[in-house]
Formats: structure tokens, sequence, C-alpha cells
């Protein structure tokens, strides 16, 4: 049984009652953005993306901080693992991670697409 002590920095608890999620004000209503002139709505529409990236990117960020926090808790004495199934866990996360990084790495030409096999 083998019990390695890492500690890596916890995320920020709060342990407040949470409050009901009032709905998003949107950046722009339609009528502003019908009355923009195309490149002005064009950034626009960039602007409102962006947006709602941060806010999911930081809100799935902190869920997974938070599981891995969790999974940090087996560690303690009241669970009995070896270091091969430690292994395999992490080893999975990290396999995951690269995967899930490599997708917003910008695409070459041609890359990504199927051929299905077929070789003219």
């Amino acid at each position: 049984m083998a019990n390695a002590t890492a500690t890596a920095p916890k995320p920020a608890q709060n342990n407040a009652p949470r409050k009901k999620r009032e709905p998003l004000k949107p950046l722009y209503t339609e009528d502003q953005l019908n009355k923009m002139t195309p490149d002005q709505r064009k950034a626009a529409i960039k602007e409102i993306k962006q947006q709602n990236f941060k806010r999911l990117a930081k809100a799935r960020a902190v869920k997974i901080l938070r599981t891995l926090d969790n999974l940090g808790s087996l560690s303690s004495s009241a669970y009995s693992y070896s270091q091969e199934q430690v292994d395999n866990v992490f080893d999975t996360i990290e396999t995951y991670l690269k995967s899930t990084k490599a997708k917003f790495q910008p695409k070459k030409e041609g890359e990504g697409e199927k051929d299905y096999g077929i070789n003219l």
C-alpha cells in the first residue's frame, strides 16, 4: 500500500449558500446588433463569444479542480490502494488532459479532415 503525500494548492472553497442564478444579460440587444455596420456587428459577436468562453471556461475549470481535490482525498489512510492503481488513474487523466488541450491548438491545413481511406 503506497500513500504518497503530494500537496496541491486547493481551490478556494465558498461555504456560503448558493444564490439563485440570475439570467445572463446580453451584451447587446438584437436591435443594437441590427443597427451596427457589418464590421461593428462582427466585432460585437466576437466579443460576445469571448465573454461566453471566459465565463464557461472558468466555471468548468473550477469544477475540474474541485473534482481533483476530491480525488486527492482518496489518499487518506481510510483507503487502500496500490501504486499501480494510482499510476493508472493519473495516466488516464493526463492522457485526457493532453487530448483536450490539443483541441485548442490551431489546425494546419488539411489536418483533421477524414479521408476514409480513399486515396485518389
